[in-house]
C-alpha cells in the first residue's frame, strides 16, 4: 500500500473531533488521522499518517466554504477545489509516513452563514 486517498466528510455529519485508523492486515499497511474543525476559526486541521508514501486528500469543507489556504508545518501546500452536487472539497497531495499536519482554512461565499449564525440585519 504505496499510495492512500483520504476523504473526510465529517462536515456532512456535523462532527468537529474524530480520530480515524484503518488497518489492512494482508499488507499490514495502515492510515489514520485525526480531525479537527474550529467552525469560529474557520479552519480544519488533520494530523495524518500511515504506512504508505503519499496520501491524497479529498476533504469536504462546510456547506457554502471555500477553501482559501493549505499548509503543513514546513509551508504552504498546492491545493484545488472539486465539486460535486452541492458540496465542495479541498483536494491536495501529502508525503507519509511521518504524521503530517495540515491545516485547511475556508472562508464562506457572501450571503452564506455560519451554523447557528444569525444575518445583521
Amino acid at each position: 500500500m504505496r499510495e492512500v486517498a483520504v476523504s473526510p466528510r465529517w462536515a456532512a455529519a456535523g462532527e468537529d473531533e474524530v480520530s480515524v485508523c484503518v488497518h489492512y492486515p494482508a499488507s499490514d499497511g495502515y492510515v489514520a488521522y485525526n480531525y479537527q474543525h474550529e467552525p469560529e476559526a474557520r479552519r480544519i486541521q488533520l494530523t495524518l499518517t500511515g504506512s504508505g508514501e503519499r496520501c491524497t486528500v479529498r476533504l469536504l469543507l462546510p456547506q457554502g466554504a471555500t477553501a482559501r489556504r493549505v499548509a503543513t508545518e514546513t509551508g504552504e501546500v498546492a491545493f484545488r477545489h472539486e465539486q460535486v452536487e452541492g458540496s465542495v472539497y479541498a483536494c491536495f497531495e501529502l508525503s507519509l509516513p511521518a504524521p503530517t499536519q495540515v491545516w485547511v482554512e475556508y472562508d464562506f461565499a457572501r450571503g452564506s452563514l455560519l451554523k447557528g449564525q444569525i444575518p445583521s440585519q
